[in-house]
């Protein structure tokens, strides 16, 4: 942050200073004063901060008091049993030891988590306990902002983690998130925003193509309705084109570079439980294979 604002320091350190008077010298967890954004019971509540201490401190550790408060968040979560949390401390236990490498720790809390994932119509994601999805997601987010937290720390606990980065796993994360995004850019409150946009961006850095060269091209039967180029000049502007509709649409990619692309309806009464808004097909098709390798990789999505 020094990089873009100004920080004075003396207040850094007296704010470390004030959390170090709040830790327990004993098991080096620290409680927080009052509320915090998430209410939790006094078991949950600690660990839940001391997590989200560390993950914020541990980057920071030149700051000298820093470091003693470092080891005792460390030392708190290794006496942590993962099956006595809930959800949402669990994955921030899971973000804390990833960015803090207590290899036992990440792996335990990567297991009870991999055992609770829920995986919908390509999405991965995980809920709170008793967390019953909206029916009345048309008037807004059909999740929780608990949910959402819990899978974009789990999310940033695979990208921050020990194994090999498994893309395509941590894609259906995003992709679930990104589903997720409402109309104003954002999701169902601060609180899940900061969070997502961390995981997201994480994410976007490790899959960046440095130069985009992409042709987007929508058709409807024989007759093509739009089409989209996006290049290293316009790759960070959000292009939007007005589908006639009702119809049958084909979306064909070709070129360098991955966008996002997404269909949106906008309705005024709850769809019958019995009836669907958009049928959704995805074919994709290697068009040539090298050694293993398809440099060329046909994807048709067709949306009604």
């Amino acid at each position: 942050m020094q990089d873009l604002i100004f920080i004075d320091t003396d207040i850094q350190q007296e704010t470390l200073a004030q959390l170090g008077r709040l830790q327990n010298l004993t098991t080096g967890c620290i409680s927080p004063i009052g509320s915090y954004y998430i209410y939790q019971d006094g078991k949950n509540t600690d660990v839940f901060y001391s997590a989200y201490l560390l993950i914020r401190l541990t980057p920071s550790r030149h700051y000298g008091i820093g470091d003693t408060l470092i080891e005792g968040l460390i030392r708190c979560l290794e006496n942590v049993v993962i099956e006595d949390l809930d959800m949402i401390t669990i994955a921030h236990v899971f973000h804390a030891a990833a960015v803090a490498k207590i290899s036992p720790l990440w792996e335990n809390a990567r297991d009870y988590l991999m055992a609770r994932m829920n995986n919908r119509d390509g999405g991965i994601f995980w809920l709170q306990e008793k967390s019953t999805p909206s029916p009345y997601y048309f008037l807004s987010n059909r999740y929780t902002t608990a949910d959402v937290v819990i899978t974009a720390n789990a999310m940033l606990g695979f990208l921050r983690g020990y194994e090999a980065l498994d893309l395509d796993f941590i894609a259906q994360m995003a992709f679930w998130c990104s589903g997720i995004q409402d109309a104003t850019g954002g999701w169902t409150s601060t609180v899940d925003t900061i969070v997502v946009v961390e995981a997201l961006t994480i994410f976007g850095k490790i899959v960046y193509v440095e130069n985009i060269n992409v042709e987007v091209t929508v058709t409807s039967g024989d007759n093509v309705v739009a089409h989209i180029t996006a290049t290293n000049v316009n790759r960070l502007v959000l292009q939007r084109v007005l589908l006639p509709g009702p119809g049958t649409f084909s979306v064909s990619v070709a070129g360098v570079g991955n966008p996002q692309i997404q269909f949106m309806a906008d309705f005024y009464r709850k769809v019958s439980s019995d009836g669907n808004l958009i049928s959704l097909t995805v074919t994709s098709e290697a068009e040539s294979c090298t050694d293993g390798v398809a440099p060329v990789i046909t994807v048709t999505v067709c949306a009604t």
